[in-house]
């Protein structure tokens, strides 16, 4: 799993988070509930955005809250990000 931090010049002012996991969109968004964010100074959790980068890997997304993103980028040196999944 990989992590990634990024905007888009199509939503400026706002930053997102992402992991990278294996497997097909649908099956992702069937069992991932809910996404938690946690660093030293900031913590959110809400609903995941997902979506399918390649053939093999999907993401999962949340936005960094705006009221959070100057602690999130000048005070983060620990970050976990936690997926709620439903019950197999």
């Amino acid at each position: 799993m990989q992590l990634n931090v990024f905007c888009s010049e199509k939503q400026p002012g706002r930053l997102f988070l992402g992991m990278e996991v294996n497997g097909p969109v649908g099956v992702v968004r069937e069992v991932a509930l809910r996404v938690a964010v946690e660093t030293e100074r900031t913590f959110w959790a809400d609903a995941p955005i997902i979506h399918q980068k390649d053939s093999q890997i999907s993401e999962i997304v949340t936005e960094v809250p705006t009221e959070q993103l100057k602690a999130f980028l000048t005070k983060t040196k620990r970050l976990a990000f936690g997926v709620a999944k439903k019950q197999p």
